[in-house]
């Protein structure tokens, strides 16, 4: 990262240690499919920075890291269950209840509480537990100036001394 930043990048999304590919590919998509929704959505807040969308896309994806630890637990979750429904799609639509500071927690909880309407909560309850998971959406880390780099439409972006120009956005 620092030496993309040092040839003139204004900021470099890395990862601190090596991550799982299927992890990355997730995390990745993720990333860029918030990213074109705040670019052609007119209602994005004015001013909403890259990292404001990158927190966005890695607070969601820790059920990845939860699904990835253990190979039931992500058979479970990714299979169809009650009303041709995923676990993982029920998990990513409607009001996740994820708190910054309590993520992981508050995405077990969700999981669980998913699984108990299928009879399957003390299943779900021991694959978190055993053999555990390994957070790696903690592992990613944003280089540089990222809350420097706007997303939106021009017009709904204002210009101060710290930000870009209405032309640099992304």
């Amino acid at each position: 990262g620092d030496l993309l930043l040092r040839s003139g990048a204004d900021a470099v999304l890395s990862t601190l240690v090596p991550v799982d590919v299927r992890h990355n590919a997730q995390t990745t998509a993720r990333f860029l499919r918030y990213l074109a929704l705040a670019i052609s959505d007119s209602t994005t807040a004015p001013n909403t920075s890259i990292l404001k969308v990158w927190h966005q896309a890695q607070s969601l994806n820790v059920v990845i890291d939860l699904t990835y630890g253990n190979a039931k637990l992500a058979e479970w979750a990714f299979s169809k269950r009650t009303s041709d429904t995923s676990p993982i799609t029920r998990f990513m639509t409607g009001d996740h209840g994820l708190r910054h500071g309590r993520l992981y927690e508050d995405a077990e909880a969700r999981l669980i509480a998913i699984a108990a309407h299928t009879g399957d909560g003390e299943r779900v309850r021991g694959w978190l537990r055993s053999p555990g998971y390994l957070p790696e959406s903690l592992m990613y880390t944003m280089l540089g100036r990222p809350s420097s780099l706007l997303v939106g439409s021009a017009s709904n972006i204002t210009h101060s001394r710290d930000q870009v120009p209405p032309e640099q956005v992304v």
